[in-house]
């Protein structure tokens, strides 16, 4: 099913328990929410601040992220399909998490898993997520 957030922005909900089941851990299905940024949010994410642009790293925390989390005890983010990410979209999106205050990094740390086939990626949001001052 597809959920709209916003007005221009979906999420889907994704389940295939042969792949998620080995990753579960006993975890409810339904408590796992599945985000990949190339198809349900952009292609072309960029920017730190909304005045950057429509698929800018806030929007994307505010509208996907930070939702995704409080409503699911796990959040799969898939980064490829994504043409490339610039660290102000990444930064603002993950370490911006933990500045919100409603996450620590430990919690952040606990609730997410990255999919992608680049590594850089995955340390580079982890980095953020543990140094959430970093790219202020």
């Amino acid at each position: 099913p597809l959920r709209l957030v916003g007005s221009e922005m979906c999420i889907r909900d994704r389940w295939n328990s042969d792949r998620l089941g080995t990753q579960t851990g006993g975890l409810n299905m339904n408590n796992i929410k599945i985000i990949d940024i190339g198809s349900d949010f952009s292609k072309k994410p960029f920017g730190r601040y909304r005045e950057d642009g429509k698929f800018s790293g806030s929007r994307f925390r505010d509208e996907i992220l930070i939702p995704a989390l409080d409503a699911h005890e796990k959040v799969e983010i898939y980064l490829d399909g994504v043409i490339s990410f610039g660290s102000s979209f990444l930064e603002e999106s993950f370490g911006g998490t933990v500045r919100t205050g409603k996450y620590t990094s430990e919690e952040l740390r606990t609730k997410i898993l990255i999919k992608s086939t680049h590594k850089d990626y995955i340390e580079e949001i982890f980095y953020y997520i543990d140094n959430p001052m970093a790219g202020v």
